[in-house]
């Protein structure tokens, strides 16, 4: 007789949060940084660059792999473009070895990869937000640091990724290759 209601109460529990970057939670470089890349290997998707992310393409089958008990964590910074809001995830074909380190605190790669998102909002600073590394204003991009965590496998893969900017019907799509591998 307690078994009914104790199913009614776990198909009632709440989905996880997506968690969510603001503009207080940017990174600074010292200087406004301009909304392009700052040289080769950038990918422009919409409103958002991601910086240098051509080096995941390099990726070696021991960078691939866990180290330590630990997953790899790819750094790849992001610059989001002055008071937009977007929606970064790791499309639903790539999450069983790719997820997200954008999320702040959660770029230890510690655990099992399901443990960090697959999913993640972003809020830019509007351009007249106060600098707090120089004088002046964050300006025309607001800059991001995190990256990518996978599965710890050693294998090359292609990781696809979807960029959707909150208030736009447009998504924005890319399959970017994980070490020796063409997508």
């Amino acid at each position: 007789m307690l078994a009914a209601p104790l199913l009614v109460l776990a198909l009632a529990a709440p989905a996880a949060a997506t968690p969510t970057r603001t503009c207080a939670e940017r990174g600074e470089a010292g200087a406004q940084q301009p909304f392009r890349a700052s040289g080769p290997g950038g990918l422009r998707l919409g409103p958002a660059i991601f910086v240098n992310l051509d080096r995941v393409k390099g990726l070696t089958p021991a960078e691939l792999r866990r180290s330590q008990g630990r997953l790899p964590f790819h750094k790849v910074g992001l610059l989001v473009k002055a008071g937009r809001v977007i929606r970064l995830s790791i499309a639903s074909e790539s999450r069983a070895f790719a997820r997200l380190g954008y999320d702040g605190g959660n770029r230890s790669a510690t655990g099992a990869l399901d443990r960090h998102p697959a999913s993640v909002v972003i809020r830019a600073c509007l351009r007249d937000e106060p600098a707090f590394s120089y004088d002046g204003v964050v300006g025309p991009a607001t800059a991001f640091p995190g990256g990518f965590i996978t599965d710890g496998s050693g294998i090359a893969r292609c990781v696809t990724i979807e960029l959707h900017e909150v208030g736009s019907r447009r998504t924005y799509t890319r399959a970017v290759p994980f070490g020796a591998i063409r997508c």
